[in-house]
Formats: C-alpha cells, sequence, structure tokens
C-alpha cells in the first residue's frame, strides 16, 4: 500500500494546479484509484504500486475507454491532462 500511495502522490504532483482533487479510494489488495466525475462522465487512474497506473474514461453515454498503462514517473500522457482539466471544468495553464 505505501508504495502506491507514493505512485499516487507522485502522479498528482504532475498535474496542473487548476485540478481539483479527486476522490480516493484504497482497495483491499492496497491499490488506489483517483478518480474524477463531472455530471454522467468519468475518469479513474489506478495505481497498485509497480510504477505504472492505469486509467480508464467514460464519456457519460455508455462509452467506456480503457487506456495503456503507462510509467508513473513519466509525464501524464497530454490527453490524460486534458480530460481531467475537462472534468475539472478549468483550462489547462
Amino acid at each position: 500500500m505505501a508504495d502506491a500511495a507514493r505512485d499516487a502522490l507522485f502522479f498528482l504532483k504532475h498535474l496542473p494546479i487548476t485540478v481539483r482533487r479527486p476522490s480516493i479510494g484504497l482497495a483491499d489488495d492496497g491499490e488506489v484509484s483517483l478518480e474524477w466525475r463531472r455530471g454522467e462522465r468519468h475518469l479513474i487512474v489506478s495505481l497498485d504500486g509497480d510504477g505504472i497506473y492505469g486509467w480508464a474514461y467514460s464519456d457519460g453515454a455508455g462509452n467506456y475507454k480503457p487506456f495503456e498503462d503507462a510509467p508513473v514517473h513519466d509525464t501524464p500522457a497530454q490527453r490524460l491532462i486534458e480530460l481531467i482539466v475537462d472534468l475539472c471544468g478549468g483550462f489547462t495553464p
């Protein structure tokens, strides 16, 4: 669990300052989930402490799309940042 929490903090520190805090979940196996919602749309980032995160997005119209896993220590993908910022109702600085 400590590794997943460390990875989650590292991930959050690399998002734009305009992004609101996500809902945070903790699974029995130690996985940390970060979730942003706006209306029926939502995005979730999952971190299990192995240095990799996975993420998925639902547009609220029944379309759910998982994306490829990525290393936590890389800059988050631009598309991921854009979706999170959009869900927060803000703009990237």
